[in-house]
């Protein structure tokens, strides 16, 4: 009898311990798996591992097909994500693993190209829910590229930074044709404390294949950013909104940057010169002048290196054109080339500029550059001239512009 005890003793014993070697072993393959970033998700055994899948078909308005599958392989808060396409003429699957599921899914052509691209709207779980963006672009609907997001630098979630008091429950919505980031900032950066009121918002325009930031509003203040990529206030920029920087790419490889600003309305111009690749790169400004109404690269005097010549027009009935040019010395520097001036004797009557009012303008005919004004006669109205038009032809000499003839036609 004892015997018989101790052997269904042994018995029990043995059941136990191989109960708990499989849970050692394989519990947590059963019930939990760890994804790609290290997180544990809890896997409902009762329901198959795609259960929560689900497809949307995609139509864009050049009638191309995208298809989005979502699964969550180990867990409702994991998603893996996976694009096919049809029409276009390179198809192939994109996958997306281990982010937050989809909140929502966009097609929307953001910056008028006239091909759509796709959003996926993501969201996190939790206290800190947070959103993310996901953007593939049409390449003229050859095949789906990913647009990347700009980033802000990290110093900026420091103090006195943009996304300084950030700490999740952002979102991502279209404002027009931009990508808003907003979120709130909270009393003592605390998620469990009440908002400041005070929301934050980044300002994201597509330029492919990437989405950067254009202006951020961060306590009420709008920072927009300059063509140099430094944010700068829109009180500030407003003073310079008719400001236009030009840059041009000279056929020896040499850039010549302009700046054109209206500090005191858009009727009078002060220009900056900027050059790059020069043997010696000065600054070059004109203050006060008339507004530009073209800049062009010419090498009228055929010696290899393009001139520079900025075309000015001033404002009014009797708006007349003027000329400023600039020549390369080689391309070691940049130097003022001057016109040669008729005496102002020449208006007088019989004079080569009788008849002169305004209304002149500078272009290029061939390798000649032509002045061109209308002749007045006397008594003539300021917009109705009844005499012929006259013409003074240049020609580019040894850092001269020199009048080679006059004419009338």
């Amino acid at each position: 009898m004892k015997k018989k005890t101790i052997l269904i003793v042994a018995v029990l014993i043995g059941i136990l311990l191989s109960a708990g070697i499989y849970k050692f072993y394989f519990a947590d393959n059963d019930s939990n798996e760890k994804n790609k970033k290290g997180k544990t998700a809890v896997i409902d055994e009762t329901k198959s591992p795609n259960e929560n899948a689900g497809s949307k078909e995609l139509r864009t308005k050049t009638g191309k097909t995208i298809m989005v599958t979502e699964t969550h392989p180990i867990g409702v808060m994991i998603s893996t994500i996976t694009i096919t396409t049809k029409g276009f003429k390179e198809n192939k699957s994109i996958e997306l693993e281990d982010i937050d599921p989809i909140e929502k899914i966009q097609l929307k052509d953001l910056d008028n190209n006239g091909f759509e691209e796709i959003y996926f709207f993501t969201r996190s779980g939790g206290s800190g829910a947070g959103g993310d963006l996901y953007v593939y672009a049409s390449d003229k609907d050859e095949r789906l590229v990913k647009c990347e997001k700009e980033e802000l630098d990290k110093d900026q979630y420091c103090k006195g930074g943009f996304l300084e008091g950030f700490i999740g429950n952002n979102t991502y919505s279209f404002d027009e044709n931009m990508v808003v980031m907003e979120f709130p900032l909270f009393e003592d950066n605390d998620l469990k404390s009440s908002t400041t009121g005070v929301i934050k918002k980044i300002y994201y325009t597509l330029n492919q294949p990437k989405l950067e930031i254009i202006k951020i509003n961060a306590n009420g203040a709008v920072y927009i950013k300059d063509e140099r990529g430094n944010f700068a206030l829109e009180e500030e920029q407003k003073a310079d909104e008719n400001d236009n920087t030009k840059e041009f790419k000279t056929k020896t490889k040499k850039t010549i940057v302009v700046t054109e600003s209206h500090p005191f309305g858009p009727m009078v111009s002060n220009i900056n010169i900027t050059t790059k690749g020069f043997k010696e790169n000065k600054l070059i400004t004109l203050e006060d002048i008339d507004p530009i109404e073209k800049i062009q690269l010419k090498d009228l005097d055929n010696n290899g290196f393009d001139e520079m010549y900025l075309f000015t027009r001033s404002v009014g009935s009797e708006g007349g054109g003027d000329l400023y040019v600039y020549v390369s010395d080689k391309d070691d520097k940049l130097v003022k080339c001057e016109k040669e001036k008729l005496d102002e004797m020449e208006r007088s009557k019989a004079g080569s500029l009788e008849g002169f009012m305004g209304n002149n303008r500078y272009f290029f005919d061939k390798n000649m550059l032509v002045m061109e004004f209308p002749f007045y006669k006397e008594n003539d109205a300021v917009l109705t001239p009844t005499g012929r038009t006259k013409r003074i032809i240049y020609t580019l000499n040894q850092l001269k512009l020199k009048i080679k003839n006059i004419s009338i036609k």
